[in-house]
């Protein structure tokens, strides 16, 4: 009998052992479960939170998009106008036009300042012959 019970004995510490374990083992499964949870839960919050930074950012490209093509039209509108001024040799030519035509001007101002002072000196001879 005593023989019966170190087996029984045995094979409740067989069973023990075991069933230890198994508690052992499923602890640690349900740990690392909660610990994935918290990381999916965690990596679920990051993604939520990127993705309002990306609908963000999809609206600051947008309004920059929006400023690029308002440039776009102002440098073409620019490049246009500039299309119109005269070019350096234009602007020479007109140059040395506006230094002759300034020399023609000396010149008539000279002959008018003549012309001004024989008028002053007519006026002045009638009216000392017409007393």
């Amino acid at each position: 009998m005593i023989e019966d019970y170190t087996v029984w004995r045995f094979w409740f510490d067989v069973a023990q052992l075991a069933g230890t374990m198994a508690i052992g083992g499923y602890v640690w499964w349900d740990r690392r479960k909660k610990a994935t949870d918290k990381r999916f839960v965690a990596l679920e919050e990051t993604v939520n939170d990127h993705g309002v930074s990306i609908t963000g950012l999809a609206a600051a490209r947008e309004k920059r998009d929006r400023d690029c093509d308002e440039r776009l039209r102002r440098i073409t509108d620019i490049e246009r106008d500039v299309h119109h001024l005269p070019s350096r040799a234009e602007i020479g030519k007109l140059s040395d036009q506006i230094g002759s035509l300034t020399e023609k001007l000396g010149t008539l101002d000279g002959r008018l300042s003549g012309i001004n002072r024989a008028v002053d000196l007519l006026n002045q001879h009638h009216l000392r012959i017409e007393p």
